[in-house]
């Protein structure tokens, strides 16, 4: 895959899963402030309304012909932003600066 730019037609993408994604976590669990003010209100997303989104969002990436990519399910964690652990320069794979608690998503193959 090689990408030269930001506007040109999407072919394949790496989509993250909301399978087994963990619930909501304990405020103690959180390490961004969104999720924290989310589980302090009591909105944290739930498994079915994430299940409902990601699965609405692939339909239509699939409908328009393009290559969706998944990552192997990590039982009971959180794999929603998987564009968040890597990105594409060129055609050069670039693995991102992350913090620990995220660093399990780089083990996952992909399921595809």
């Amino acid at each position: 895959m090689k990408v030269i730019n930001e506007y040109a037609k999407l072919k394949r993408v790496i989509l993250g899963s909301s399978k087994s994604f963990g619930g909501t976590p304990e405020l103690s669990d959180a390490y961004d402030p969104k999720s924290k003010k989310h589980i302090k209100n009591g909105t944290f997303p739930t498994q079915e309304s994430i299940d409902e989104e990601m699965g609405g969002f692939f339909n239509v990436l699939n409908k328009n012909g393009i290559e969706v990519l998944r990552p192997k399910i990590i039982d009971d964690y959180n794999q929603i932003f998987a564009r968040d652990i890597a990105i594409v320069i060129d055609d050069k794979f670039e693995i991102a600066n992350m913090i620990n608690d995220r660093s399990r998503e780089l083990d996952t193959q992909r399921k595809n």
